[in-house]
């Protein structure tokens, strides 16, 4: 019986190592992945011209390899990475603003605002579910 218990806990344990490694995998895009995401959902939400469309591409996959180059950078100080991708976020959002009409950036703000919201809400739907 003990050797069984014992199957038993490993199995599980197998079970839920498993599903975290696969949650984490699936949560991690590569900056191409991010920026072509990003890009057509601001395609989708917003009304840019082939030009706006090039443009935001190129920031979008520079914001995105910068990011994803700090975040895994291991001789870059952890205390010091917060800072690092604030001001990287705010001079995307000013590379962004600079090439969208002040109606596609307002709407652009209503976007991320409104997908963010729902992200809140998933996650908390998921708590609940757990607990």
């Amino acid at each position: 019986m003990k050797g069984f218990t014992t199957l038993f806990s490993l199995l599980v344990l197998s079970l839920i190592s498993t599903s975290a490694f696969a949650q984490k995998q699936a949560k991690e895009r590569s900056p191409e992945e991010w920026a072509a995401m990003r890009t057509e959902m601001m395609k989708e939400n917003l009304d840019l011209s082939e030009t706006q469309l090039a443009k935001i591409q190129e920031i979008n996959l520079d914001f995105a390899q910068k990011s994803h180059a700090i975040r895994h950078d291991e001789s870059v100080d952890r205390s010091k990475i917060k800072g690092m991708l604030d001001d990287l976020k705010e001079e995307h959002e000013d590379n962004i603003k600079s090439n969208l009409t002040d109606i596609q950036y307002e709407q652009w703000v209503v976007v991320r605002r409104d997908k963010l919201r729902e992200r809140f809400r998933q996650n908390k739907q998921a708590e609940k579910a757990k607990g």
